[in-house]
């Protein structure tokens, strides 16, 4: 072999080692599942939040509702869920009820009754549902703690159960906090806490597979 050829040999070989070196510590990665975009929150009934028969309404159980929802739906947005807090109110509910899709009865609580909630979520155009359930709200003035289960199912809008998960909550209100927001503040505590233990069990972050160097 003469000179020439010996050294277009090596150059190739020199140039073809970078590449070989490249190609073993590079990472693969397994496509991610995109969080679930079209989902309707059935929030929790707390006993006393909405009006009884005399159109009366515990404040308190009332201002508890708002907090709980309002801390699993900010959880939700942060995991990347795309959800909306069901309401009677809510125009697609409203039209549903006028076209006798739903009864209004149904309409303004349809947690009492699953394939109720299942026809709700279908007809206001969702993918899956997810009913929440509070059902021991209590609060200690004298301790200042609030303690509760939030209870949470998810499902296709076929009925189709995707998973379920309770979890207990407690938040104490510090000792500085004016006594007439000292429930709200025990309230909002417990709701922060067990709002992201849930929403992560319910919707855990997809797991990325790489290939170990060779």
């Amino acid at each position: 072999m003469n000179r020439t050829k010996i050294f277009s040999v090596l150059a190739l070989a020199a140039f073809a080692l970078p590449l070989a070196a490249t190609a073993q510590n590079t990472k693969t990665t397994s496509p991610v599942a995109a969080p679930p975009s079209n989902i309707v929150m059935f929030p929790p009934m707390l006993e006393g939040a909405n009006p009884d028969g005399k159109g009366e309404v515990n404040k308190s159980a009332r201002n508890a509702q708002t907090l709980i929802t309002d801390a699993l739906k900010s959880r939700l947005t942060m995991a990347g869920v795309g959800a909306f807090v069901y309401s009677r109110r809510l125009p697609t509910v409203q039209r549903a009820v006028a076209e006798s899709l739903i009864k209004a009865e149904n309409a303004a609580n349809p947690t009492d009754d699953e394939r109720v909630a299942q026809r709700v979520a279908e007809v206001m155009g969702a993918d899956e549902y997810v009913i929440v359930d509070v059902p021991d709200y209590k609060y200690d003035a004298a301790t200042r703690t609030a303690t509760f289960t939030v209870s949470l199912i998810r499902k296709a809008v076929d009925g189709t159960q995707l998973g379920t998960v309770a979890e207990k909550a407690i938040g104490v209100a510090p000792e500085d906090v004016a006594a007439n927001r000292q429930e709200g503040s025990a309230v909002a505590r417990a709701a922060e806490t067990v709002a992201e233990q849930t929403v992560n069990a319910l919707f855990p972050m997809p797991k990325v597979e790489t290939k170990k160097k060779k």
